[in-house]
């Protein structure tokens, strides 16, 4: 065994998929729409939101995203200073509405598109049977994961 897959195969469960995540996270960006308007992971997250819920408030796409409405504030004037989102006043006392432009929905489509084929060649190499069984054991494992808390166990240790 050469060194590095000695690393590998020394490593735990829990670390490897960690490694396969970072791998995953750096796989093409160099091309990625997002990267070449100068838009941040949150911010693509945001336009996704808008996209298939607008308008909607600052309040409402921070509890959607898991993050806190000052973070969500930042990112969003940003995307209002790029032009892809806009505020709509809102007559019934509301706080005001956050809507995505047309020049933001062309760029989460392309966004979208970008991920759609990444992902193709990604799971390319992979058989029909083995793609179903990936995509099979990865929602198992997010939605056990959604629903168990951590431990003082490690289960990935100790399940074989």
């Amino acid at each position: 065994m050469s060194c590095e897959s000695d690393k590998v195969f020394l490593m735990t469960q829990g670390e490897r998929l960690i490694k396969v995540l970072k791998d995953l996270r750096e796989f093409g960006d160099p091309e990625s729409p997002a990267l070449a308007h100068g838009i941040s992971v949150a911010q693509v997250k945001i336009l996704d939101v808008l996209a298939d819920s607008e308008p909607t408030t600052i309040n409402a796409i921070a509890q959607a995203l898991g993050l806190t409405p000052p973070t969500v504030s930042v990112a969003v004037g940003k995307l209002e200073r790029m032009d892809l989102v806009y505020q709509k006043s809102s007559n019934d006392g509301r706080p005001n509405l956050r809507v995505i432009s047309m020049g933001g929905k062309e760029i989460q489509q392309k966004i979208h598109e970008y991920r759609v084929a990444k992902i193709q060649s990604l799971l390319l190499p992979l058989t029909s049977d083995e793609r179903e069984s990936l995509l099979s054991l990865l929602e198992k494992a997010v939605a056990g994961g959604a629903t168990s808390s951590l431990s003082s166990t490690h289960p990935l240790e100790t399940q074989g």
